[in-house]
């Protein structure tokens, strides 16, 4: 663990003596909802659209299951959640990380299915 010198008003300092033990918390709440990204982002532990890709690819999908795959609706809705908040600039670095899954993913997917497209089935 990293120790660090800080230059304090004194009454800030003072209500820091009472929750010195809480600090690390403090200051990572501070930052992410500060927007202030870490260095390596943290990994969303929990993705509905990730677990929903993985199961539908080890199943050996055809071609055509390809084309036709759609993401179900509550990953979707946490998927439109996301969105919304990205745009007021609410999410916390574990969800900005899940959004970011997530737009790969639709990536991935579009070039899935633009393969499987040309693929005979």
């Amino acid at each position: 663990m990293a120790t660090i010198t800080l230059e304090l008003p004194d009454q800030l300092a003072e209500r820091l003596n009472h929750v010195g033990h809480q600090l690390p918390h403090l200051l990572t709440y501070a930052l992410d909802s500060a927007g202030i990204a870490p260095t390596t982002l943290p990994v969303a532990e929990h993705s509905p659209l990730l677990e929903e890709a993985i199961s539908f690819l080890a199943q050996g999908p055809t071609p055509s299951d390809i084309v036709r795959f759609k993401f179900s609706a509550p990953a979707q809705e946490r998927l439109e959640w996301l969105l919304t908040q990205a745009q007021t600039d609410s999410l916390m670095a574990v969800e900005q990380s899940e959004l970011n899954t997530y737009r790969q993913l639709n990536h991935l997917f579009i070039l899935l299915k633009a393969q499987a497209r040309i693929e005979p089935a």
